[in-house]
């Protein structure tokens, strides 16, 4: 017996749904390895909320907390990339915002 073909719409909704899941689990590694290259006092106060093209943006509540992070970026971004490594995922370029944590 044939099988039915299936419709151009359901192959890319399937093929959409596999990408954001992809970015999804990208992302959630990096929050991990965040969580492990910040002191617990840090981590409360700045989060990794997007991940593309290889540059991380991080949303970070107060400039005080920005300027204390911005001090140590060459610190954590050397830490994530080795935490990352096993994963393949390589942060080429990290940017601070002040927003929401």
């Amino acid at each position: 017996m044939r099988k039915q073909a299936a419709s151009i719409k359901e192959v890319l909704k399937d093929v959409l749904k596999g990408m954001s899941g992809e970015k999804k689990q990208k992302i959630d590694r990096i929050k991990e390895a965040w969580l492990g290259a910040l002191e617990p006092t840090a981590s409360a106060h700045a989060q990794p909320v997007a991940f593309k093209a290889k540059r991380l943006v991080v949303s970070i509540d107060s400039s005080a907390w920005m300027y204390e992070l911005n001090l140590k970026k060459p610190q954590i971004h050397r830490q994530l990339n080795e935490k990352l490594k096993k994963d393949d995922i390589f942060i080429k370029e990290m940017v601070f915002r002040i927003g929401e944590v």
